[in-house]
């Protein structure tokens, strides 16, 4: 089972990114796609902060933020240090 999952709808969007940095470090991940009507009737939404995708899954680390996932991933995987302030 890949160590990552992503959840989000079946688009770009946010999770462009992220889908590049993965696959250009060579990491696998899984993708639940989302679908409008069941996000809207699931109970997805109300467990996600602020009622928003992407989902981010890193073992038991959950992550909501598309920038906060990117920061994670870069400094989980060595490409970006830690800036001091």
């Amino acid at each position: 089972m890949p160590p990552y999952t992503i959840t989000y709808f079946a688009v770009r969007g946010r999770c462009g990114t992220m889908r590049i940095m993965l696959s250009d470090l060579g990491q696998e991940w899984k993708e639940n796609l989302m679908n409008f009507d069941d996000w809207t009737k699931g109970d997805l939404k109300q467990k996600c902060v602020f009622g928003q995708l992407p989902k981010f899954q890193d073992g038991d680390l959950v992550l909501f933020q598309s920038n906060a996932i990117l920061r994670h991933l870069g400094i989980n995987m060595v490409r970006f240090p830690l800036i001091s302030w």
